[in-house]
């Protein structure tokens, strides 16, 4: 998962899983092609087992960045 990138360089997570995750770099004029993938990190079926507030408040700390103070998290 890319985690920073500018003209020159692109950082990547080496787990974005993983909170203290490392990060590997880049140069950009090392890389041949770049696609996004197809591929979700968020486990098969996840929300199948959530309920209805889990998966809102999901949605509120994707939306907000995980500021708890953001408007997404008001009720």
């Amino acid at each position: 998962m890319v985690v920073e990138e500018n003209d020159k360089v692109l950082k990547l997570s080496d787990n974005p899983l993983k909170e203290d995750a490392g990060v590997i770099e880049i140069a950009k004029d090392d890389i041949d092609e770049r696609d996004e993938s197809k591929v979700s990190i968020m486990p098969k079926g996840l929300l199948n087992t959530m309920t209805k507030d889990e998966i809102l408040d999901l949605l509120a700390y994707i939306i907000s960045g995980a500021n708890p103070e953001h408007p997404a998290f008001r009720k």
